[in-house]
């Protein structure tokens, strides 16, 4: 289950009701949260309303319950970190650099302070922080790659087809731009796809009316005939705070 783009506190709440209720009754093996899953507005570089809190510190606490939440209905938990979580470090660094690497101060370490039981190798836990970047590699399982994408450039259109024709491992997810779109491509007798995943926030003040898609992306993987993983992915689609999986309705 790939979940992305949430934007605590700027949640869609039905939309986010209705996902929690289906995690809890469906318990999935694995969960990825893709990034930007916390806002994080007031160390934007971006003007603001003046309804912006000072700091993110409340909303880190709230969304890591969120996040114990899900790791307690799942075998393994995956956290990315987007362009929205790497406003942190470049608050840091902009106004405390002389402290910029000293423990305790990134991200995760604050989620961590705020009873989030992310895995050490002093103690596993099943639940995995990973930061994108150039440096680090993909996430990967069952075959599948999975980002937030903010690395990437694909422009606003046919985000699926270009984000395909750029990657040369499989398939890949990914989330950022708030879009829902599929695109697979399939050569002597393999198919890859790519996937642009919804998202589960409300619309933005900066953007009136924007074409975005709110929901995520589930998974079913099996071994196919080389003893390799392969997917079925189905991109769910929330409407008024409703979605229907498996013949059954879910509402927020």
């Amino acid at each position: 289950m790939f979940l992305s783009d949430i934007h605590w506190p700027y949640h869609n709440k039905k939309a986010w009701s209705g996902v929690r209720k289906y995690v809890q009754d469906q318990r999935p093996d694995v969960i990825v949260v893709g990034g930007d899953f916390v806002d994080l507005p007031m160390y934007s570089k971006y003007v603001q309303e003046g309804t912006s809190e000072v700091t993110g510190i409340p909303h880190i606490r709230q969304f890591a319950k969120e996040l114990e939440f899900f790791a307690r209905h799942c075998k393994e938990l995956y956290i990315i970190e987007g362009n929205h979580e790497e406003r942190w470090d470049k608050m840091l660094q902009d106004k405390a650099r002389e402290l910029f690497g000293a423990l305790g101060l990134t991200l995760r370490e604050q989620f961590i302070s705020h009873g989030l039981r992310i895995s050490t190798k002093s103690k596993p836990t099943n639940i995995h922080w990973r930061k994108e970047s150039a440096h680090t590699r993909d996430l990967n399982l069952f075959g599948v790659t999975f980002r937030h994408g903010h690395n990437q450039s694909l422009g606003s259109a046919d985000l699926a087809h270009r984000a395909l024709s750029r990657h040369r491992a499989g398939s890949v997810v990914f989330g950022h731009h708030h879009r829902a779109q599929l695109f697979a491509h399939t050569s002597q007798g393999i198919t890859h796809y790519a996937i642009a995943n919804p998202c589960l926030t409300v619309d933005h003040n900066y953007n009136k009316d924007p074409n975005w898609q709110t929901g995520f992306t589930v998974f079913s993987a099996f071994k196919g005939r080389k003893g390799q993983y392969l997917t079925t992915p189905n991109v769910v689609l929330i409407q008024e705070g409703k979605f229907v999986i498996n013949n059954k309705l879910y509402v927020g």
